[in-house]
């Protein structure tokens, strides 16, 4: 349905709902619930590998382990490697593997979030004192600088690409 066609109301849905969202409707909830099938199935396959990697664990010692994980599992990090002992040993469940996870995230978000405004304060002060500093002076002032030829090079593009990131935000401002 596109955007010139009648929209259906409450009411006509209420009283006879059209042929079209039904369909639509049974659609949806026949996905749905394949979805949380499917959902459950791989935390089944979750625990279920989870119980086989804390067999081979125990199977190995530590150098042995490690050269196992290296050849089968490459892709787990230590961290979820951990998680999945947990589950394997029965110590946590999916569920509890999962709000862990999701807790770790949120604190690891904020405090990126944190150290990004952090670093943006002090860099809005350096820009500042910088523009203080050079608002009546030449560049030739400051040639005995201990600071290289390449450096002011970095500087100047980074400072240009900044320019044009500032220019290009300002523009999508004025076209909205």
């Amino acid at each position: 349905m596109d955007d010139t066609e009648a929209k259906f109301t409450r009411e006509q849905i209420e009283k006879e709902c059209p042929p079209k969202l039904q369909d639509l409707g049974e659609r949806i909830k026949a996905l749905l619930d394949r979805a949380k099938t499917a959902e459950k199935k791989a935390e089944n396959h979750y625990t279920s590998a989870a119980q086989c990697l804390a067999e081979a664990h125990a199977a190995c010692d530590e150098g042995g382990f490690d050269a196992f994980k290296e050849k089968f599992c490459p892709d787990i990090g230590r961290s979820r490697a951990y998680e999945l002992f947990a589950m394997g040993t029965g110590k946590k469940t999916h569920e509890e593997v999962k709000a862990s996870t999701a807790a770790r995230q949120r604190r690891h978000r904020a405090k990126k979030a944190k150290e990004s405004v952090t670093v943006t304060d002090s860099f809005n002060k350096l820009i500042a004192l910088l523009l203080q500093k050079i608002k009546k002076q030449q560049p030739k002032h400051f040639i005995n600088t201990p600071h290289t030829a390449d450096e002011f090079k970095q500087l100047a593009t980074f400072f240009t690409n900044l320019a044009k990131l500032k220019q290009q935000s300002l523009d999508l401002k004025d076209a909205a």
